[in-house]
């Protein structure tokens, strides 16, 4: 599992968590194994930095009981969780979220996982405005306009379809297909309590970084951000099935029965 860590303004506290999934057969990928990496401010593309806490301060006690708050936390059912505590300034804020292919109760245990390194691991830190993580694989793909193409229609694609989900979950998967060339795979993912505004830009970012910066001609890559993620791989499918699924629409109310009465005869009327 890749947990990815950063501060940021007003002692924001980010913690996003993502499962590495092994490819347990050529058409189902599983979560067999966990990679632990963690990005401080140090390790991210920073804007503005805001410096230290320091240990027994207002900030290091409203972090500590935070972190407390997490342990306990039983309403982590759809991959996400954001949490606040103390008040300003030391006001501690922490985000959660699990890749969408993670069940519930692996989630629980990933996010006490990190909550429990995440201090040590970026001890008195806190963080920056613009923390992101940049990934890219070291082949190069072939036939670089037909597989650039086909990859931009692939991430607009799950953008659009990720854009549809609710205030639970923001999540969409695919791949693509070229002759002579292996399948591609695709994940986007962002935490569901962004603005459509703020998801489209989230997004846009990503997919330029992974078009023309980071990942630009080559098989795989991927771009972590405090509030979206996005992945794409050739040859192997790193995800599985969704472990989340929204529940049933409340069913509709039974017909209005109406009651009309006529001098000569009675009867019920079903509009």
């Amino acid at each position: 599992m890749k947990i990815f860590l950063s501060l940021r303004t007003l002692s924001f506290l980010y913690c996003l968590l993502f499962a590495a999934s092994n490819l347990a057969s050529e058409s189902h990928a599983s979560v067999t194994s966990q990679e632990f990496q963690y990005f401080c401010d140090e390790y991210s593309i920073t804007i503005d930095i805001e410096g230290n806490y320091t240990t027994n301060s207002t900030y290091y006690t409203d972090l500590n009981t935070l972190m407390s708050n997490i342990l306990n936390n039983k309403e982590i059912d759809y991959g996400f969780y954001n949490v606040s505590y103390g008040e300003y300034p030391n006001r501690v804020y922490a985000i959660g979220l699990c890749r969408g292919d993670i069940k519930p109760e692996q989630c629980r245990t990933y996010l006490n996982q990190s909550r429990a390194n995440l201090t040590a691991v970026c001890p008195n830190r806190k963080m920056d405005n613009g923390p992101a993580y940049y990934k890219k694989s070291d082949k190069n793909a072939t036939d670089l306009n037909e597989f650039n193409t086909k990859l931009n229609d692939l991430l607009n694609g799950l953008k659009s379809k990720a854009s549809s989900g609710d205030s639970r979950l923001k999540y969409a998967v695919g791949n693509f297909s070229l002759p002579n060339f292996d399948d591609v795979y695709g994940l986007i993912q962002c935490t569901p309590d962004l603005s459509g505004e703020d998801y489209d830009n989230c997004i846009a970012q990503s997919i330029e970084r992974i078009s023309k910066d980071c990942c630009k001609d080559t098989m795989g890559g991927r771009v972590v951000r405090p509030s979206c993620f996005m992945r794409f791989e050739t040859s192997y499918q790193f995800y599985g099935p969704t472990a989340y699924t929204p529940p049933s629409p409340p069913a509709s109310p039974p017909p209005t029965t109406t009651s009309v009465t006529n001098p000569s005869s009675g009867g019920i009327y079903y509009p």
